[in-house]
């Protein structure tokens, strides 16, 4: 079976070096889509242990939101600013091909009198490779937010300190206050949740590595001059849908971290009771 990144972009593609043809391709975008939803998963997961830990139905000033609803703020903006650049630069990819490939079948059936190369994909590429550098950029300062995060919450969590949780050793759990529990429960899952997310960006950080310093480039090698000589090729058509699949399945995974979802699950968090 032919590479169908070996037909579209012969003279970037080696036809030989399994480690960068489609299957590395495939599960390189399939890679970025899962530690995308590990992320999402476990950031919604601490949102909703946080929000319920912050709260108390007795005492005003035993109401944490005040103090934890900043921090997860502060985070959620963080983590939404590498995914809504990676996912803008998927989605630019994806487009690239697919409409190129639309294109191509229009120019065949005589809908189209010429193909926009350079509107369609070199004007998508060039903002893909803008967007992905951006991602990779705000990835530290997301690692590092995750870090000043787990301290802020660790310290705004033990509250009160002292007598309230050392009773927790003695007393059986049912006997005491609802948000000591909560508070302590969700005290034990912050380092996993957070080490989840950490290793995660880690991941993804040096998946668009490769993503931009050997996949992209072989994209951005396609010429005007080999679409003319390809516009005819049923199978060079297919192969730019086999090359725009695994980025669409990439954007996939990462759009619910690029929108508005990640930031509305905070915002939304202090709003409603617990």
């Amino acid at each position: 079976m032919s590479d169908p990144l070996s037909i579209v972009f012969p003279q970037s593609s080696p036809t030989e070096d399994k480690e960068y043809g489609s299957p590395a391709f495939a599960e390189l975008c399939v890679s970025i889509k899962h530690h995308a939803e590990l992320v999402e998963q476990s950031f919604e997961t601490l949102v909703n242990l946080v929000h319920t830990s912050s709260s108390t139905m007795s005492y005003d000033f035993l109401n944490l939101r005040p103090a934890t609803h900043p921090v997860m703020m502060d985070l959620a903006l963080a983590i939404n600013a590498v995914f809504s650049h990676a996912e803008k630069a998927f989605m630019k990819s994806y487009v690239a091909f697919h409409d190129l490939a639309g294109c191509l079948c229009g120019y065949e059936s005589g809908e189209m009198d010429s193909i926009p190369f350079q509107i369609v994909t070199i004007s998508n590429l060039a903002i893909a490779r803008d967007a992905l550098r951006s991602s990779i950029e705000h990835i530290p300062h997301a690692q590092n937010t995750l870090q000043t995060a787990h301290l802020q919450l660790t310290e705004a969590l033990s509250f009160p300190t002292g007598v309230n949780f050392a009773l927790r050793h003695v007393i059986p759990a049912v006997l005491l206050p609802g948000y000591i529990n909560r508070r302590v429960e969700t005290l034990g899952h912050l380092s996993p949740l957070l080490q989840s997310i950490t290793i995660s960006l880690g991941a993804l950080y040096s998946t668009l590595h490769v993503f931009t310093s050997f996949y992209l480039p072989m994209f951005e090698s396609l010429t005007a001059q080999r679409m003319e000589e390809k516009r005819n090729d049923p199978e060079f058509r297919r192969s730019l849908h086999d090359v725009s699949f695994p980025l669409y399945q990439a954007r996939e995974g990462l759009d619910k971290l690029a929108h508005v979802d990640i930031i509305q699950k905070v915002t939304n968090s202090i709003l409603r009771s617990w």
